[in-house]
């Protein structure tokens, strides 16, 4: 995310990203690009917005992500995901 923001800044584009917030089905006010009905809720998406744009598909250069990922078959990958919880004693910042 930082490598799209810093590519998106240097080439002067005005944007916008966040998760998506997911509403009541019944919701009647302002839905907007971060705003999505409940029953869409599986979807769990992130989105980036550009403003000002040329009205098609926009290509974002970031860069090699070679030190971020890796490449696994797809079958593999569910064997090479840990998940680790660790206790966390801070308050809740909710």
């Amino acid at each position: 995310m930082r490598r799209i923001e810093s590519s998106l800044k240097s080439q002067g584009i005005r944007f916008e990203a966040d998760l998506v917030e997911y509403v009541d089905d019944e919701h009647t006010g302002k839905v907007g690009p971060f705003r999505k009905f409940k029953k869409f809720s599986y979807q769990s998406k992130w989105r980036l917005v550009c403003y000002d744009g040329p009205g098609k598909p926009r290509e974002i250069r970031i860069g090699s992500i070679r030190d971020i990922s890796v490449i696994i078959r797809s079958d593999e990958v569910n064997k090479e995901i840990r998940v680790v919880f660790e206790q966390d004693d801070a308050p809740d910042r909710r």
